[in-house]
């Protein structure tokens, strides 16, 4: 055998392990992306108010009683969802999305420092609730079954191919956009900020799975209950908290 032919056979596996090691290019196209994972919320204040209802629509408003309850923990929670989308044609690093994924923290049962301008008893997510007047330690919040809800957001998304000795290629992406923050027992929504950063690996022309991250920046407010007792009997709670919220969820991401 010739110097050459050695030569020539010798380059053969560096060829190989050259074309795995090179990542494909990037493809526009659509794609409908598929995700589970599980989620948790940082311990965040629990602002209550009640009002008197009021007797006609004329009538001024009664008494109110504002209440808040500080670093209230919640549960994780299993959250699911599915992501539609587009990556632009002459661009195909740029994507937009429409996504929506299960959101669902409990409030455990605690005991927590809180404050109310007056005495407020109640029921508060079916839970039966009793602030006294004034600043308190170790108040007993009872485990609060919140309603499960939806997260749904339209995404600005960018990705990256990137170096990787594997066949398809691997990917970096991120996306952030507005999200609507639904419950289920109120058709109005919370405007808030969604943003994710993920990899994925392009298995085969049509599917690549992905592992990724999830945050969630709102506002919520929402009729919780009512009062039970005293002047502000059948008057709402209405409960309100920031909410910031982290998600490892994976998926598969099916492609066009």
């Amino acid at each position: 055998m010739t110097p050459r032919k050695n030569r020539r056979r010798a380059a053969l596996p560096c060829l190989a392990a050259l074309a795995l090691a090179t990542p494909a290019p990037a493809l526009a196209g659509w794609h409908l992306d598929l995700f589970a994972g599980h989620g948790w919320v940082e311990d965040s204040a629990l602002h209550l108010r009640a009002a008197q209802p009021r007797l006609g629509p004329r009538a001024p408003g009664g008494v109110e009683v504002r209440a808040r309850l500080d670093e209230v923990s919640t549960d994780g929670f299993a959250t699911y969802g599915l992501r539609a989308g587009h990556w632009l044609d002459g661009l195909p690093w740029l994507g937009l999305a429409l996504e929506a994924a299960r959101f669902a923290p409990d409030v455990k049962a605690q005991r927590v420092r809180g404050e109310a301008s007056a005495t407020l008893g109640g029921e508060v997510f079916e839970a039966p609730l009793e602030l006294a007047a004034g600043l308190a330690e170790g108040i007993a919040l009872p485990r609060l079954r919140i309603p499960a809800t939806v997260v749904a957001a339209a995404t600005l998304r960018l990705r990256a191919t990137l170096p990787a000795p594997v066949p398809g290629g691997v990917e970096a992406y991120a996306g952030a956009g507005p999200a609507l923050l639904f419950t289920s027992s109120d058709p109005d929504a919370d405007l808030g900020l969604t943003a994710h950063l993920g990899v994925a690996w392009q298995a085969v022309d049509w599917a690549a799975p992905f592992l990724e991250y999830r945050t969630l920046r709102v506002t919520a407010e929402e009729v919780a209950g009512s009062v039970r007792r005293g002047p502000l009997a059948s008057g709402d709670i209405v409960a309100r908290t920031r909410v910031r919220s982290h998600a490892l969820v994976g998926g598969v991401s099916l492609r066009f």
